[in-house]
């Protein structure tokens, strides 16, 4: 058994059309058609790249529960965004 600290993730691979999907037994990358890639590793690898273009240069390094953990505070963000319009003082009657 391999652990380097990896686990389960998926990113896009240097070849077009396909996913990357690191193999936390074996600690290797297994390249995968787009076509038949899985929706998590789709989404993860989207996720991923959404985070290098924003700035974040170790989207492509974090551990599944970094992404978790990122992906909570941006759910948290959403649901703030979507309380509305909020008055400080009563409306009048």
């Amino acid at each position: 058994m391999h652990d380097d600290g990896l686990g389960l993730i998926a990113k896009w691979s240097k070849h077009f059309g396909y996913l990357s999907i690191h193999d936390p037994i074996l600690g290797e990358w297994w390249d995968v058609a787009f076509k038949e890639a899985p929706e998590w590793a789709l989404d993860e690898a989207r996720r991923r790249k959404e985070l290098w273009r924003a700035g974040r240069r170790d989207a492509y390094t974090l551990n599944p529960a970094q992404m978790e953990e990122l992906w909570q505070a941006k759910q948290s963000e959403l649901s703030e965004a979507d309380e509305g319009i909020v008055e400080d003082h009563p409306l009048p009657e």
